[in-house]
């Protein structure tokens, strides 16, 4: 099977919308995702990426960022990865992550740093087939942006 990895374009939004619903529990309405990949897309410090096989179906995707910071050395983050059940098992996430290797010596950086769910103990497995090691934790915290008038 001969792997293609290209940007997204305007008809990919449903299979985006797919694989962030199915594989991390986000439901991101169409014409909100569409705004937002077309922000990341403008945005020459993020990297997004679809995989397609010879016959045009997407296995899989990855978006990643560069992160300069005030007290570390920039870093890049993979924000998201996912392959389809389809193409499991199959090398493409270890492609995804030469290709975010290849992004971040692009900009200079020699660290790549990717967060995931405690729970998702077979993504952590990847992650760490990949190099990658436990440097921290973290507590998540959110809240809205205020407006202090």
């Amino acid at each position: 099977m001969d792997i293609q990895f290209r940007p997204f374009i305007s008809s990919d939004l449903p299979v985006i919308h797919q694989f962030g619903l199915e594989h991390l529990g986000y439901d991101v309405p169409l014409a909100e995702l569409q705004q937002r990949l077309d922000l990341v897309n403008a945005d020459q410090d993020h990297f997004f990426r679809l995989a397609e096989d010879d016959l045009g179906t997407v296995l899989g995707m990855v978006h990643a960022y560069y992160m300069p910071l005030s007290i570390e050395p920039p870093q890049v983050v993979l924000y998201s990865l996912v392959v389809g059940s389809a193409a499991r098992g199959k090398k493409l996430g270890s492609r995804f992550i030469a290709l975010v290797d290849d992004f971040a010596r692009s900009r200079n950086v020699s660290v790549m740093m990717v967060g995931t769910s405690v729970e998702r103990e077979q993504a952590i497995q990847f992650y760490r087939s990949q190099g990658f090691e436990p440097s921290k934790q973290w507590a998540i915290l959110k809240r809205p942006v205020l407006s202090h008038q």
